[in-house]
């Protein structure tokens, strides 16, 4: 990434605070670190470079299926028509977030096999969905 776009970031939660203002303060708030800390405690600053890796990073763990009702799969079948579907499962029709790197949307998964239901562990994109199969 180019440019020296800088953001106060909070890793154990998981989220971006705010971008830094070449001032050194947060372009919502106008606060600094320090102040920033105050909210939240584990706030650092982090370059955009940084920001990609480890968004990218926290998005990108291995997927885990972890064992559902049956009743929950067909309640989040029925809920919005999906994004993508085979014989083996399904993306919920609306994404929960997008990939940081490369801005694909990002699903809740199921599937089935036989009688047994299974859901993501983090959400996949349609290209993770098509090679879990």
């Amino acid at each position: 990434m180019e440019g020296n776009v800088r953001y106060f970031v909070s890793v154990p939660r998981g989220c971006i605070i705010d971008t830094v203002t070449s001032a050194g303060r947060s372009m919502v708030f106008g606060e600094t670190l320090d102040e920033i800390r105050v909210r939240y405690p584990d706030a650092q600053e982090m370059d955009e470079g940084e920001l990609v890796t480890w968004k990218s990073s926290v998005q990108h763990t291995p997927i885990a299926w972890a064992e559902i009702s049956g009743d929950k799969y067909e309640e989040m079948l029925c809920i919005l028509p999906p994004a993508a579907q085979s014989s083996a499962g399904f993306l919920v029709g609306e994404p929960m977030d997008h990939d940081f790197s490369t801005g694909e949307p990002r699903y809740t998964a199921f599937r089935q096999d036989g009688t047994r239901y299974y859901e993501s562990s983090r959400p996949i994109t349609r290209r993770e969905f098509r090679r879990a199969r």
